[in-house]
């Protein structure tokens, strides 16, 4: 069935999302790391 399949590839790429913004997460952690006035800076030039 169409639903069932497009259910499980929304599954799928929500997992991925999740895996990719832990892996996103620590490689800021690890950019910023000890450099919280840089991360600070940094959103509020996003916003």
């Amino acid at each position: 069935m169409p639903f069932n399949k497009f259910f499980a590839r929304k599954q799928e790429t929500d997992l991925n999302y999740r895996i990719g913004y832990v892996r996103y997460e620590d490689n800021l952690k690890i950019f910023y790391k000890g450099n919280i006035k840089n991360i600070f800076i940094y959103f509020l030039v996003q916003i």
